[in-house]
């Protein structure tokens, strides 16, 4: 049996607890002020030092007495939770997306490297675990960097429990292929007027129909994952008898590789444009952000196949994953594309799905990603001393 499997086992109750205590204090993006905390204070009972993120809202952690010759590794966890709408109109914001899970598991992996650090003669390679916050609004992982996060940084890993239907319970990925994802603003002008005579107004409505039949045009030749839909639409009055004359619109576009994200989207607006060609509505674009899609380490990516396959068995490591979703951990290697990282991903038994806030999870899982997580970290600090 792995030795750190063995050892994620012996020491899962202290897991447990890390992942129910922060479980039970989910915080927003830019929020998670009382989870810093408690991570930080898990950290510091080591002996470690942290180092706070301007805000409270996340934490960066070296291990001691490396001089880092041989570059760093970093091991990212995220930390925010989501907020979502009931259907009696109330809200709750809960750890839907497994973060809780995430951050225990980085805070297990600390604890056990650590005590195997402390035994080490030399560190040539350096360790540093990074709690990110915000990765829901896709500004965490820039906000680590602005703050120094990525300085000195060569490797960088991370882990993430997926949906059963991609990775059942006892199984895991070697790295998830996430989507480049973009989100486009439509502001839409007309001219208002009264409903009798709607000949003086130019509607809005003329717009709204315009782009939703130019997206759907430019979908229908798309195969998954790559999408372009309509995800918001209103108009700004809501008196039923007054011709409209703005109205708000967001575009998702998802793809995996950015010239077919760029070459959708300039067929949304050729579509568009043809549908407008009579109309005197006019039509104002701007990104509202973009996520990019995965750059990873061809090598550590052979490298996570094999910890898995050592820690879980060769019949347990699932082909490499495709998914429509996104995730601004790659941000990190956008900013430096010589950074050498790999995302893997971890069969849970999640149902009913991520960002579901019923969702929930094996949280034995959780020792399957220690040792994963751990294994893989010694691989890479062996291979670079």
């Amino acid at each position: 049996m792995n030795q750190f499997l063995t050892i994620a086992r012996e020491n899962c109750s202290k897991l447990f607890n890390d992942y129910q205590q922060l479980h039970a204090c989910p915080e927003l993006a830019f929020e998670e002020w009382e989870t810093t905390k408690y991570i930080a204070k898990q950290i510091e009972q080591l002996g470690l030092e942290t180092r706070i993120l301007s805000d409270g809202d996340g934490l960066i952690v070296d291990l001691p007495g490396s001089d880092n010759a041989k570059g760093m590794l970093a091991i990212r966890a995220d930390i925010d939770a989501l907020r979502h709408s009931l259907p009696d109109g109330s809200e709750i914001t809960v750890h839907s997306c497994g973060h809780d899970a995430n951050a225990a598991m980085a805070l297990s992996v600390c604890r056990i490297l650590y005590q195997r650090w402390q035994q080490a003669r030399n560190h040539p390679m350096g360790l540093r675990f990074i709690f990110q916050p915000a990765e829901e609004n896709v500004s965490g992982a820039k906000k680590v960097i602005t703050e120094g996060g990525l300085d000195g940084v060569t490797h960088i890993i991370a882990i993430h429990m997926r949906p059963k239907g991609e990775a059942p319970m006892g199984k895991a990925a070697p790295g998830v292929c996430h989507s480049s994802v973009m989100a486009i603003d439509i502001l839409i002008n007309g001219v208002s007027a009264h409903g009798g005579w709607p000949q003086q107004g130019v509607s809005v409505i003329e717009g709204i129909k315009a782009v939703i039949l130019g997206v759907e045009k430019a979908a229908a030749g798309l195969t998954w994952p790559a999408s372009v839909k309509v995800t918001v639409a209103r108009t700004v009055n809501t008196i039923y008898n007054i011709i409209p004359d703005r109205a708000n619109m967001t575009l998702d576009f998802r793809a995996h590789d950015s010239a077919e994200m760029e070459s959708i989207w300039r067929q949304v607006q050729d579509n568009i444009a043809a549908e407008l060609a009579q109309s005197e509505v006019k039509i104002e674009y701007s990104k509202r952000f973009f996520i990019p899609g995965p750059l990873y380490d061809n090598h550590l990516l052979e490298l996570s196949g094999q910890t898995i396959a050592e820690v879980l068995g060769e019949e347990n490591l699932l082909p490499f994953l495709y998914t429509a979703g996104a995730e601004d951990f790659h941000c990190y290697t956008h900013a430096r594309n010589d950074l050498k990282a790999v995302y893997l991903g971890l069969g849970a038994d999640v149902v009913p799905g991520l960002h579901n806030p019923q969702m929930s999870f094996n949280h034995d899982a959780l020792i399957n990603g220690v040792a994963i997580m751990a294994t893989l970290a010694e691989k890479i600090i062996r291979e670079n001393q």
